[in-house]
């Protein structure tokens, strides 16, 4: 029968971070592994696929682990128990041999604000190594850092970056005995460590009281971890937590109420109302929601959530419904988004995506780093109105099925009354006839007027070169702009050459005015 008892162990290795090669682990277990002999060490690992079990030999179970295959045992010589912060800034910034790569020493000349490192000699590039003094950013990832180290408070007073990610730090108070030591740092990266989070984290505000920007990412931590860490960040502004384990919200009052980033991508959030919870920071500005599998956007406009968020980013989600991103008109400072990769833009083009959420967002000024221009705002809201017309045109008389048409489309009033209703001749289903591929409209010029007939599919591209010709505008590029026939409002410079007439709306009786 197999044993079950727990083997219980007060080593003061317990808990430690260690390293084998590429490999992070902590330290559960130290001692005895009958039947083999001498002294071992039970890991778990911080990368299940390095591990073989959860903790258990022969039927005895030494350790516990949060992933069945995440432990092993290994020898104790194997193990690195890591170096102190001291030791690491000397290797990477002050070694009597120059052996850090051209990256490295180009990064360098940035922290120390130097003059190009190939303007110098070696001799000048090894003293420029040993100003710690001087450095303004620290950046010691995988440097196996597991302690501060003598001398560390008087080393480096003036680093207002420091990256320690990827090293062997086991709690918060290990990292504020390093922390405390830089007083000027704003900036902090801890990723990929496992912080063992005090009773008492508040405690801890002295070592971060200047920082305003945390990087926290792969730390196993949920969202309500996160709040009581918080207690040690007072001036926290920029919050980075990517693909941490957080799947649900609670906001304790006067929690991160200084926040105005907040990133986190890479979680398993699915529902919106989750997200919701965030509302309440007044001043957040940005968001990264990527990667969450977020199945729906729902916005309550009467609470008044997310007052200041400006740039949204909601790419790789599982969003389906175009109804979910005309929520987005309730942000009422939305000015960027970031929106790709989801089940509703499938087998859309780019343009056609463009379109669809620009006129959806009356406050967009740049979608996937592109700026929203006037004129493409105008097309795309045109494009809109004729799309959604009908329906609309259905729903005017009936006050409870305009009412919920408006729940879906937000906006589109707003742009009924900006350009007026789309007329029943402009809701026509077209053939497929040569004829009905071609537009008549009319071009003015200062002095003479042609009217012609036109592709729809005609590129502005392939318009200018004729334009050029009828108007003799002697080798100057002339501008085009057109007229809308049917409404005086609406008037649209095509000044995209790729662009076609047909995605300038040009219909029928319309005029094309040039000039150069």
């Amino acid at each position: 029968m197999l044993q079950t008892e727990m083997v219980v162990n007060h080593d003061e290795r317990v808990g430690r971070r260690v390293a084998v090669g590429i490999w992070h682990g902590t330290v559960r277990y130290v001692g005895s592994v009958p039947p083999a002999q001498g002294l071992w060490l039970g890991v778990e690992w911080d990368d299940p696929s390095r591990g073989k079990h959860n903790g258990s030999h022969n039927g005895v179970h030494y350790f516990h682990t949060s992933h069945p295959t995440s432990g092993s045992f290994i020898r104790i010589e194997k193990a690195d128990f890591g170096r102190s912060c001291v030791s690491a800034i000397q290797e990477r910034y002050g070694s009597n041999e120059l052996t850090l790569t051209v990256e490295e020493l180009q990064e360098l000349q940035r922290a120390m604000n130097a003059p190009l490192v190939e303007m110098v000699g070696f001799e000048e590039v090894k003293q420029l190594q040993s100003c710690f003094s001087s450095l303004e950013i620290v950046c010691l990832s995988k440097l196996q850092v597991s302690s501060a180290g003598e001398g560390l408070p008087s080393m480096c007073p003036r680093a207002r970056h420091v990256d320690l990610a990827s090293n062997l730090l086991n709690s918060w108070l290990q990292l504020a005995e390093i922390t405390v030591n830089f007083p000027a740092m704003q900036f902090l990266n801890i990723s990929d460590n496992r912080l063992e989070i005090p009773d008492n984290p508040e405690n801890l505000t002295s070592a971060f009281n200047q920082m305003t920007h945390l990087v926290s990412g792969h730390m196993n931590y949920t969202w309500d971890q996160i709040c009581e860490c918080s207690k040690m960040w007072p001036q926290l502004e920029r919050l980075q937590v990517p693909f941490n384990k957080i799947t649900n919200i609670s906001l304790p009052m006067y929690a991160l109420e200084n926040l105005i980033e907040l990133d986190l991508e890479g979680n398993s959030i699915a529902q919106w109302e989750e997200i919701n919870k965030l509302g309440t920071l007044k001043k957040l500005e940005t968001l990264n929601l990527c990667d969450l599998g977020l199945t729906n956007i729902s916005i309550p406009a009467s609470q008044n959530l997310f007052p200041s968020l400006q740039c949204l980013m909601i790419s790789s989600n599982n969003i389906s419904k175009w109804n979910d991103i005309s929520e987005l008109e309730k942000l009422p400072k939305l000015e960027e988004l970031k929106f790709t990769n989801n089940p509703v833009q499938d087998n859309l083009s780019v343009e056609t995506v463009y379109y669809k959420v620009v006129c959806r967002i009356g406050t967009l000024k740049v979608l996937n780093r592109k700026i929203v221009t006037r004129e493409e705002r105008r097309s795309a809201e045109l494009e809109y109105l004729k799309e959604c017309g009908r329906e609309w045109l259905e729903v005017s008389n009936d006050e409870a099925l305009k009412t919920k048409f408006v729940a879906t489309h937000p906006r589109y009033p707003i742009i009924v009354k900006k350009y007026g209703a789309a007329e029943e001749s402009e809701l026509k289903k077209t053939n497929q006839s040569v004829a009905s591929s071609l537009v008549r409209v009319t071009l003015q010029g200062p002095d003479k007027a042609v009217t012609m007939s036109l592709p729809k599919t005609m590129q502005i591209k392939n318009l200018l070169p004729l334009v050029a010709k009828m108007f003799n505008t002697g080798g100057a590029v002339p501008t085009l702009c057109r007229k809308s026939s049917k409404n005086a409002k609406i008037i649209v410079e095509m000044t995209s050459p790729l662009k076609t007439l047909d995605y300038y709306s040009v219909e029928d009786g319309d005029e094309i005015s040039v000039r150069w």
